[in-house]
């Protein structure tokens, strides 16, 4: 038992000092910026829920890294780190440079006089709460010459995760970050070039593929800088959203642009219409993967612009191919560009998938294939024009020789032509003399129907008079022959009294009183109160018709005055009054309007056409039934206070639409032959215009009519 428990005792001890000693790196001043991958111990951490000293405790669960540049693909796991450095240089301060921007969140952990300060880096954070404005992730060392450090960094990416770890002085991190924006200038300034000289093209020859190919760069310029952290850098360093949902969006956009500008440049439509479905499927699979990343699924879009890029790089291989099977010129150049650009998407997505290592080449494939690519297809676009203008002048000789045998056709048709024209001119000539004279008969004729029109209002208007005084005539006719009864009985019993009562028999006085009784003195002079107030009722109403068919005539006031329209309404319903009756139930809401400048007269005559005719409309559809209604207002305007509106409503037969658009023609009407002109509605606008004013209608058949006229107050 004792030898049992000495063996377990030195196994235990073994294992624990195996777990223990892990590699060191030794920093020298002559190594200078210098790759650590195989010093890195890992450790993965499924769940995210792990403290920094909880990982501390399990520091014997880290394993060694033996590769120079990790890569754990796309994981949503979060990765602990810890490596050891001792530094053997002269350099009071490290720094430890993590050459890979696309990742959301980097805390390290430095110990700091025997306690451990958290640096925190990513583009998940805004670039002004990191140690280093880099893009880059930088972290300080505090490590003097001779000491020996343990240090930790933990990464979270909900994207592909590399770990490209290197460590030197400041002069070595400064030096390596001039040479690489060395490089990337170089690149971005040919990306620029090409963007400027391809607007420029685009601006003098107007070619849609010129434009296409400009956003093509611009997206692929983009989509570089994305990967490399500079538009973390200098376009949104402050929003972490925009950092992160770019690795998404401007990917996706460029593979968006790539098909259009594809479809254009090798003109798909017309050379294989067929592919059109495949390709805008790729664009309706980058859209999704924008929406997926909006909707928080970051790692399905980033697979899903993995597979696309890939798969949708050999398919337009393909149909280039097929193209120049077809004998398409553009397809060649398109090709042998596409490859360059091809052959860096799979070299690219091969290292991400970890099939090829992360080196200087992995690490810039994509600016060698996207830089040759853009300058090729420059060339491409430039050898497309030539070839638009060899198809122009060939098009062009055969429209000329088509022009030249169409010109001996033309000037022998332009002899017959002239002929032609001059026979038709005679008979044109003599056609619109005949209009000539139609035209004046017909205004002849117009003038006389006016005349005609004014004359039937005239008689209508008389007639009105007429029924109208023959009512308090009636009551003076009426009234005469009682009026003189009872006067003469008052005669007689007056003639009694002539005799003084002194000499007046007994028996006189008796039948004097028995005839004053008889004849009810009381009531005949009662009955003379009423008949008295009969006939001064009749002399007033025949006051009022007069007066009444003065202001409506108006015929003293032929000039522009100022008018109270509801006066006007009044004296037409009283000329009116015979047809409206107890038949049609009338309302007025006549409302407290200023007076208007007008031409009273004309103005009636608008009120007496229109109501005429909703009486008429009335009439019709309710017969002699009291159903009948005509609603008339006056108001003054809600959205204009110095203009009028009147609104004459009916409940009528009311008009079909074909009809409402005809009835303010002249000579229109759909009243029976020798009941109406067609001028009535025709003259009413003239009137509403010379006025400066507007006039509507609204109507439905079987429903009604409404008449809304806008007048303003001063002309």
């Amino acid at each position: 038992m004792k030898k049992l428990f000495l063996l377990l005792l030195l196994c235990f001890i073994f294992t624990s000092f195996k777990a223990y000693c892990q590699v060191i790196f030794k920093y020298r001043d002559s190594l200078g910026k210098t790759n650590i991958g195989n010093f890195l111990y890992y450790y993965k951490d499924g769940n995210g829920f792990l403290s920094f000293d909880s990982i501390r405790r399990r520091s014997a669960s880290f394993k060694l890294l033996q590769a120079a540049v990790p890569n754990f693909k796309i994981s949503t796991s979060i990765f602990w780190f810890r490596f050891s450095i001792k530094n053997a240089s002269k350099e009071p301060f490290l720094y430890v440079d993590l050459e890979y921007p696309p990742l959301d969140r980097v805390d390290f952990f430095a110990d700091s006089t025997n306690h451990y300060k958290q640096q925190i880096s990513g583009t998940g954070i805004r670039l002004s709460t990191r140690t280093t404005q880099s893009q880059n992730h930088v972290f300080k060392l505090s490590i003097s010459p001779g000491q020996q450090q343990e240090y930790y960094f933990r990464i979270q990416s909900k994207s592909l995760i590399l770990v490209p770890l290197y460590i030197g002085s400041a002069s070595d991190i400064y030096n390596s970050e001039i040479s690489r924006n060395l490089i990337y200038g170089i690149y971005y300034g040919i990306i620029a070039v090409m963007i400027l000289f391809n607007l420029f093209i685009f601006i003098s020859v107007r070619d849609r593929n010129y434009f296409l190919y400009v956003i093509y760069i611009l997206f692929v310029g983009l989509a570089q800088a994305v990967l490399d952290g500079y538009t973390y850098k200098y376009l949104w360093p402050e929003s972490p959203w925009l950092s992160m949902q770019s690795m998404i969006f401007i990917p996706a956009l460029t593979g968006i642009a790539v098909a259009e500008f594809f479809k254009g440049f090798l003109d798909i439509k017309r050379q294989i219409p067929s592919m059109l479905v495949y390709i805008n499927t790729f664009n309706v699979i980058y859209i999704l993967c924008i929406i997926s990343s909006l909707l928080g699924y970051r790692l399905i879009s980033l697979a899903g612009l993995q597979i696309s890029a890939i798969t949708g790089s050999f398919f337009l291989f393909y149909i280039s191919l097929e193209l120049i099977k077809k004998g398409y010129r553009p397809a060649k150049f398109f090709l042998l560009a596409w490859s360059f650009f091809l052959s860096s998407i799979i070299i690219f997505v091969l290292r991400n998938f970890n099939l090829l290592p992360f080196n200087s080449f992995t690490e810039h494939v994509l600016l060698i294939g996207s830089g040759a690519e853009v300058t090729l297809l420059s060339f491409a676009l430039a050898d497309r024009i030539n070839i638009l203008k060899q198809e122009k002048e060939f098009s062009q000789a055969i429209a000329l020789s088509e022009a030249q045998k169409n010109e001996h056709l033309i000037r022998d048709q332009n002899i017959n032509l002239e002929h032609m024209v001059d026979d038709r001119t005679n008979q044109l000539t003599s056609t619109m003399n005949d209009l000539q004279l139609t035209m004046d008969n017909l205004k002849n004729t117009q003038a006389q129907l006016v005349d005609s029109e004014k004359m039937a209002s005239l008689g209508q208007l008389t007639a009105g008079i007429a029924h109208e005084i023959n009512n308090p005539i009636n009551f003076v006719t009426s009234n005469i022959k009682p009026l003189k009864r009872d006067i003469n009985d008052l005669y007689i019993m007056l003639s009694k009294f002539e005799n003084s009562t002194a000499l007046m028999d007994p028996a006189l006085v008796t039948e004097i009183n028995q005839l004053k009784e008889e004849l009810d003195l009381d009531y005949v002079k009662s009955e003379i109160d009423l008949l008295l107030k009969g006939i001064d009722e009749g002399a007033f109403r025949t006051s009022e018709i007069i007066r009444g068919l003065k202001m409506f005539a108006r015929v003293d006031e032929q000039d522009i005055k100022e008018v109270n329209l509801n006066e006007g309404f009044e004296s037409t319903l009283l000329l009116l009054n015979s047809k409206i009756k107890d038949k049609i139930k009338l309302q007025m809401k006549l409302g407290a309007i200023p007076k208007i400048e007008c031409y009273a007269g004309k103005l009636n005559q608008v009120f007496m056409n229109i109501i005429s005719n909703s009486i008429y409309a009335i009439n019709q559809l309710h017969g002699d039934s009291t159903a009948g209604m005509l609603c008339i207002e006056t108001k003054t305007n809600e959205e204009n206070d110095q203009e009028v509106v009147i609104l004459i409503q009916d409940n009528g037969t009311g008009m079909p639409k074909e009809i409402k658009q005809k009835i303010f023609d002249p000579f229109f009407t759909t009243k029976p032959i020798g009941e109406g002109t067609g001028l009535g509605l025709s003259i009413v606008q003239q009137i509403i215009i010379s006025h400066k004013g507007t006039i509507d209608v609204q109507s439905e058949a079987e429903k009604g009519t409404l008449f809304k006229i806008i007048l303003p107050v001063r002309q």
